[in-house]
């Protein structure tokens, strides 16, 4: 009020001291003093959970020199480690420790890799892991009960932990998305809460699935956020950030990989270990930073679109695996047709390369060892250098994209080709048959993504 105050250049001397008097008297409110927070990303879907560990600790210690009020872990902070009790066991504890080590206070909530039982059921009704996750979070002093969703006051602060899997094996994107959602409780909860807390200079909300992929599971809960002072909505699982934007006030992130698996791909596109800081006052985000871990540069907050396109580029890449299939017996190498018909292999080719996006991509093939030769893109004049780029115009070569699946209607005619090297019927051991990708193009910035493809090759 005070700071909104401009007065009349004419006020007399008595009109503006009556003025001044009633602020004072009134109470004049000030806004709370700027929090920041610094927010550690997943852990989990690396073949090196160890080595994970080795890069959250590096976060802590560059989190630690940036002093934030408090530390967020927006969950996959352990693997599940079916049969392995004691281990699992371990991996929290040490998880816990570097956590500490920042020196701050620290909460997190749970993501998938923490809770979800082995067999893959959506809707699971196998609550072992879970049941150890909450235990483990409520031995190390976490403010929970006997539910996976939490909230506490900081200063002026409430920050709210919703438990994003209450149907286990489920996503918001890959997983049986109807079926990733916040349960009736549990947003009966978060009213009453947030109702609650209603003087609350600012709110943050932690949740480990972006569940707005699905926006008709997520809508009931953004109603009820955006009755609020809510500043923004942090999400992982993803593992690389994106910037979802702005609703109703309401900034939507997500965050990147802090150890976690990672894409081969640019920095700014899913490519980077990262750690972020946040600083609000009131409602208002004053600063979001992403840094990278190693060199603790500022990365870009990426837009969603742009990793959308990223997203569905890698799809389009894992798709191509499909399209040869070797049998290896006796020493030599076989194709199979659909009547098991069985033919010398002669050559790689490759019919599933495509274009899913909006923009023009540039496309690389090369093989990954010396196995393949005389690569070229495949034309009906003869074919072109396979060796060099080509440019794929938007949506060419594809039957349906998004950003978690992409396919043809039916099989494109090849587009790469290459000869299968003489002497593999010699080979000692089972041939490694595989090509290297690059896609790439350019919207606010130049973009790659690179992925390694190996053909089955079947005994």
């Amino acid at each position: 009020m005070y700071n909104n105050y401009h007065g009349r250049r004419s006020c007399g001397k008595t009109f503006c001291i009556m003025v001044i008097l009633l602020i004072v008297l009134s109470g004049c409110e000030t806004k709370p003093e700027p929090l920041t927070i610094a927010i550690m990303g997943d852990q989990t879907g690396s073949y090196d959970l160890a080595a994970s560990y080795d890069v959250m600790q590096r976060a802590a210690a560059r989190m630690k020199a940036h002093a934030p009020d408090l530390v967020l872990h927006v969950g996959d902070m352990t693997e599940s480690r079916v049969g392995e009790d004691e281990l699992y066991r371990a991996d929290f504890q040490r998880a816990t420790e570097i956590m500490r080590s920042v020196g701050v206070p620290w909460f997190l909530v749970a993501g998938d890799h923490d809770v979800n039982p082995q067999r893959f059921e959506p809707a699971s009704t196998d609550r072992s892991h879970e049941a150890r996750f909450l235990e483990l979070c409520r031995d190390i002093g976490l403010p929970m009960q006997d539910k996976l969703y939490y909230s506490i006051d900081f200063n002026d602060y409430h920050l709210v932990f919703l438990y994003s899997i209450e149907n286990l094996h489920t996503d918001p994107r890959w997983g049986s998305i109807f079926l990733n959602g916040i349960s009736d409780a549990q947003l009966s909860w978060l009213s009453t809460d947030l109702e609650t807390h209603a003087d609350s200079k600012g709110i943050i909300v932690v949740t480990h699935h972006p569940h707005w992929y699905a926006w008709s599971n997520w809508y009931p809960v953004h109603t009820v956020l955006r009755k609020h002072p809510v500043a923004a909505v942090i999400a992982g699982h993803y593992h690389y950030d994106q910037d979802g934007g702005e609703i109703d006030g309401i900034r939507y992130l997500v965050m990147g990989a802090t150890g976690g698996a990672i894409k081969n791909a640019d920095p700014e596109s899913g490519g980077s270990q990262q750690y972020g800081l946040i600083t609000l006052a009131g409602s208002e985000i004053l600063q979001y930073e992403l840094h990278e871990v190693y060199s603790d540069s500022i990365l870009e907050i990426t837009p969603r679109r742009s990793m959308d396109r990223i997203q569905a580029l890698s799809t389009v890449m894992s798709n191509i695996y499909n399209d040869e299939a070797f049998l290896w017996s006796g020493d030599s190498l076989f194709t199979q047709d659909k009547s098991e018909i069985r033919q010398p292999a002669q050559s790689v080719t490759l019919e599933s390369p495509a274009n899913p996006i909006d923009l023009p991509i540039d496309l690389r093939i090369s093989s990954m060892n010396e196995l393949l030769l005389s690569p070229r893109w495949v034309r009906s004049d003869g074919g072109t250098d396979g060796s060099t780029e080509m440019t794929l115009d938007p949506g060419e070569r594809i039957g349906w994209a998004n950003y978690s699946s992409t396919g043809h209607w039916f099989t494109p005619p090849p587009l790469w080709r290459a000869d299968l090297a003489g002497g593999i019927s010699e080979a000692d051991s089972v041939p490694i048959i595989g090509v290297d990708i690059r896609m790439s193009f350019t919207d606010i910035r130049s973009r790659w993504i690179m992925a390694q493809v190996m053909f089955p090759v079947k005994q």
